[in-house]
C-alpha cells in the first residue's frame, strides 16, 4: 500500500520498508526492495526487534543489514534504543565501533535523540556517548542526525530540557532534526 502510494505521488512520499535484524528474511527482504525507486530507505526498531548492542551476534547481524541498505542506497531510521534496562553509553560505543561504519557514509537519522521518546538518563547518557564521538571525530559523523520526535512533552523537567539542550550545543543544533510521532503520550495540542 505505502509503495503504491508512493508510485501515484513521488513528488510528495517515499517508502521505507522495516525489517527484523534478526531474523533471517532481513536481508531478503532488503534484496526484494532493492532497486525499486519508490523505496528509498530503511527503519529498524531495536526495541522491538530485541537487539542487544552488547551482544557480538547481534551486532554483526545489525552490521549486515546496514550494509545491505548502504548498498541500496537508502536513508536508515534507527530506533536506537534496547529493552537493557541499563542502557546507555556503552551500548552507543558498541554501534559506533560495530555498526555505523557498514553505513559507509549513507545517512542515518537517530530516532528520539538516541531513546525511545521523553527525557531520561539513559537517553542523555547515550546521546553524551554520541557527542564524545562527534567531537572526538566530526568528520565521521557526517551522515548521521538525530530526530527529536517525541523527545519531550509539556510534562518534561526543566532540569532534563537544560540537559538536552546542553547536548544539542555540543553536538551540534544543525545536526537535529524536528519529527513527530503524533499522538505522542496523550498530549492535546488543540
Amino acid at each position: 500500500w505505502t509503495v503504491g502510494l508512493v508510485r501515484l505521488y513521488p513528488k510528495h512520499f517515499r517508502a521505507f520498508i522495516a525489517v527484523d535484524p534478526l531474523r533471517a528474511t532481513a536481508l531478503p527482504e532488503i534484496a526484494r526492495w532493492r532497486g525499486n525507486p519508490a523505496v528509498t530507505g530503511l527503519k529498524l526498531h531495536l526495541t522491538s526487534s530485541g537487539v542487544d548492542l552488547r551482544s557480538d551476534r547481534d551486532l554483526a547481524a545489525l552490521a549486515g543489514v546496514f550494509h545491505a541498505a548502504a548498498e541500496s542506497h537508502w536513508t536508515i531510521v534507527i530506533h536506537l534504543r534496547t529493552q537493557r534496562a541499563d542502557y546507555g553509553a556503552p551500548d552507543v560505543r558498541r554501534f559506533l565501533s560495530d555498526v555505523l561504519p557498514a553505513a559507509a557514509g549513507t545517512p542515518v537519522q537517530v530516532a528520539h535523540a538516541g531513546g525511545w521518546g521523553g527525557i531520561d538518563k539513559a537517553t542523555l547518557f547515550a546521546l553524551g556517548a554520541f557527542a564524545d564521538a562527534i567531537k572526538t571525530n566530526p568528520r565521521r559523523f557526517r551522515h548521521v542526525w538525530f530526530d527529536l520526535s517525541g523527545v519531550w512533552t509539556d510534562k518534561t523537567s526543566d532540569a532534563d530540557k537544560r540537559a538536552l539542550i546542553a547536548l544539542i550545543r555540543r553536538i551540534g543544533p544543525d545536526r537535529f532534526l524536528p519529527g513527530s510521532d503524533w499522538p505522542y503520550n496523550g498530549v492535546d495540542l488543540t
